[in-house]
């Protein structure tokens, strides 16, 4: 039977799992945990926990995309992800993402759109 670990949602067991993978370097594995984790809380954005760990999941899904880590190099989809957050509101993670994409994309195309 699973447990919910004291102290902590299993979002944010997941938000762990999912780092702890990137940190390995299995990319691909904690590329769809952060996608998975993010499909499941759009259902919830509205709580404040939620909001953190989804932003957190988005982060490491664009520096996945971004630099073609085990995962389809893709700044095009990177920088749609910043409209999606400007939808939501979520105008500091997408200022991360326009502030990542601004210093490290390889389009010029893509910079001049993050600027």
């Amino acid at each position: 039977m699973n447990k919910i670990p004291s102290g902590k949602s299993w979002n944010a067991s997941k938000l762990d799992l999912a780092k702890q993978l990137y940190n390995l370097r299995n990319y691909k594995s904690a590329y769809n945990l952060f996608k998975k984790l993010t499909s499941e809380i759009q259902e919830n954005y509205t709580h404040d926990k939620g909001i953190e760990i989804y932003g957190t999941a988005i982060y490491y899904i664009v520096l996945c995309n971004l630099y073609g880590k085990d995962t389809e190099k893709n700044e095009v989809y990177t920088l749609s992800i910043t409209n999606y957050l400007g939808q939501k509101q979520q105008y500091n993670d997408a200022l991360k993402i326009y502030d990542i994409l601004f210093f490290k994309a390889e389009s010029d195309k893509i910079k001049s759109k993050a600027s």
